[in-house]
């Protein structure tokens, strides 16, 4: 009962937030963007493009869909990430950590997206 009560304790509600700000725990605050930067140590600015990008409704997840309808809307969204400028052939030599960024951050959004990113 004594360790439900300290678990219980720990954490205050947080009402009305949206998880991406600093939220207090146990009268502490929580640095999240400090956090991602560290996490996420290369290319943040293009990371945080590409978030912004994945906000379009192209990205929204859909279930219960046909194979033929996920290739195509894989497709239209590594469409959307190619013409961002988010990716290009000579990356690859000059900067082959921004493709791993990319593709990483891709991969967290759709697994087939990030699939057919890799064979294109």
């Amino acid at each position: 009962m004594d360790r439900l009560h300290r678990v219980v304790h720990h954490l205050q509600p947080c009402y009305g937030n949206t998880g991406m700000e600093t939220s207090p725990v146990n009268g502490t605050s929580f640095d999240v963007n400090a956090m991602r930067e560290l996490l996420s140590h290369d290319h943040l600015d293009v990371r945080k493009r590409l978030l912004e990008l994945f906000r379009d409704p192209i990205f929204t997840q859909e279930k219960n869909i046909s194979l033929e309808r996920e290739r195509e809307l894989a497709f239209e969204r590594l469409q959307r990430i190619c013409h961002g400028d988010f990716l290009s052939v000579t990356d690859f030599l000059s900067q082959p950590t921004r493709i791993f960024a990319v593709h990483e951050l891709t991969g967290y959004m759709d697994g087939s997206t990030a699939t057919k990113m890799t064979v294109q």
